[in-house]
């Protein structure tokens, strides 16, 4: 990924899926720092990186922070994509608002998560993040160890 990056450095989606590398690697600093050097480009305007949504930066982060149990901060990023849920693509808000429902239900409030799954079907009806948020009313979502 560095080679790539280093080839097209105004592809965040690189960047993107470095984090991804290192998140599925188990290290979780590196997969944030990843995403956190996405933002810095981000603020400093750097050439590619203006086109970038806000959210699609907090998603990155908040995927990674749900995945390694920072659940508050995971929450509150997904929470910023769903309150603009028109800014990113439809996979994008379909999980967010199913990550919100996961986060309410890992927590002990099942009631808040139903509300979010039931956003999630709406959302994008059609979606495999839909169908299983479905799943989740009647039966809350809960980590297996695996």
């Amino acid at each position: 990924m560095e080679s790539l990056i280093g080839r097209f450095p105004r592809n965040y989606l690189f960047r993107f899926e470095q984090a991804g590398m290192y998140s599925g690697l188990g290290d979780s600093k590196k997969a944030i720092a990843c995403v956190q050097e996405v933002a810095r480009l981000k603020t400093q305007a750097a050439p590619g990186y203006s086109r970038v949504p806000w959210e699609a930066i907090y998603y990155q982060l908040g995927t990674i922070q749900f995945w390694y149990n920072d659940l508050d901060a995971a929450m509150a990023n997904m929470q910023k994509v769903t309150a603009h849920a028109d800014e990113v693509d439809l996979n994008t808000g379909v999980l967010a608002w199913m990550r919100v429902g996961q986060i309410y239900d890992l927590t002990g409030r099942h009631n808040l998560a139903i509300e979010a799954y039931k956003k999630a079907m709406v959302y994008a009806p059609e979606a495999e993040a839909a169908r299983e948020s479905r799943r989740y009313i009647s039966s809350p979502y809960r980590r297996t160890k695996g």
